[in-house]
């Protein structure tokens, strides 16, 4: 049966689309593992130092500006400090936000840096410049990330080489487990929708069948066979209870062989398209839409699948062959 041929063909690609999904696996946790929660915290932290750089230039501007003493008291107080070893007094304008109270209020604001702050302490010294807290900040953030790890049992670089010529390309694990997702669901869709309209055709084309032997003989074709009429015809005796009882037992064990091969195979191909989509989209927070798609097509590959198990349940219940 050229279907039968045609899903031992799709059984042997379904052995790479596994590997695929594993790789992508590894891959993903890869890069979740190199994208610490310290990490995530610090690249929020730096983007809004970052944005609000301009504001917090001229109030640190304002607050090293030499205070000038306009009155006597003021000469006075500016002496006696000078005496005592103290700085000079703060510049006070209720009016006017100081460099100190903006980079309170940015803190304030990041409540993910709460469990960083006491690292953090230095950095967010007054006396440093907006520019030397980014520079200091990109320092810590160098720091928490591992030139290695180990993933999934495998010790792993934070950067894969791929070599091409005499070129040397160091890339995260991140952009490799994304474009290998990408190109991962339309081939996991296609392949499922494939092999499971050639497996029903095959059913239905079985349920017709008088002679097993006509059956493709691939791995999935395990079939009811009433070997009665044989036992007979070598002068082995059984009793149609015991016949009734054997047939049943065959049908439910072929049915559940069946159906638990099919579900071992699809398994790990629907597991791994949701275990990474969920991981990457947390790490990169793509638009509402992107997750809409990816949900959509995910629901779809997961149904097939589903009907792909139940069909090879259903379809074929109540058939047997004879011998």
């Amino acid at each position: 049966m050229d279907t039968g041929l045609r899903i031992e063909r799709l059984l042997y690609l379904a052995f790479f689309l596994v590997l695929l999904c594993c790789l992508e696996i590894y891959l993903v946790a890869a890069a979740a593992y190199f994208s610490a929660s310290d990490t995530q915290s610090l690249d929020v932290v730096i983007e809004a130092v970052e944005k609000d750089r301009t504001e917090l230039r001229r109030l640190f501007e304002l607050q090293s500006r030499p205070i000038i003493p306009d009155t006597a008291r003021e000469q006075r107080t500016a002496a006696m400090r000078q005496k005592l070893g103290l700085p000079p007094a703060e510049r006070k304008n209720a009016a006017e936000e100081t460099y100190k109270q903006r980079l309170e209020n940015l803190l304030i604001s990041l409540p993910r840096l709460w469990d960083l702050q006491a690292q953090l302490s230095e950095v967010f010294d007054l006396k440093n410049s907006p520019e030397e807290i980014l520079a200091k900040l990109r320092s810590v953030r160098a720091s928490k990330i591992p030139d290695k790890g180990t993933i999934l049992g495998i010790e792993t670089p934070r950067l894969l080489v791929l070599q091409y010529g005499s070129a040397d390309f160091r890339l995260s694990a991140q952009p490799l487990a994304t474009g290998l997702l990408i190109a991962l669901y339309p081939l996991c869709v296609v392949w499922i929708g494939s092999f499971y309209i050639t497996r029903q055709r095959e059913l239905l084309a079985m349920r017709q069948l008088a002679d097993y032997k006509e059956t493709f003989p691939h791995v999935l074709n395990f079939l009811v066979v009433d070997f009665s009429g044989f036992h007979r015809k070598i002068g082995l005796q059984s009793s149609r209870k015991n016949v009734r009882f054997n047939l049943m037992l065959s049908a439910a064990l072929t049915t559940s062989i069946r159906c638990l091969f099919l579900t071992m195979l699809v398994l790990p191909i629907i597991g791994g398209l949701a275990y990474s989509s969920f991981q990457l989209f947390d790490l990169l927070s793509p638009p509402m839409s992107i997750w809409i798609v990816t949900g959509a097509v995910f629901l779809f590959a997961a149904s097939l699948s589903l009907s792909l198990v139940v069909q090879e349940a259903i379809v074929l219940r109540g058939k047997q062959f004879y011998e």
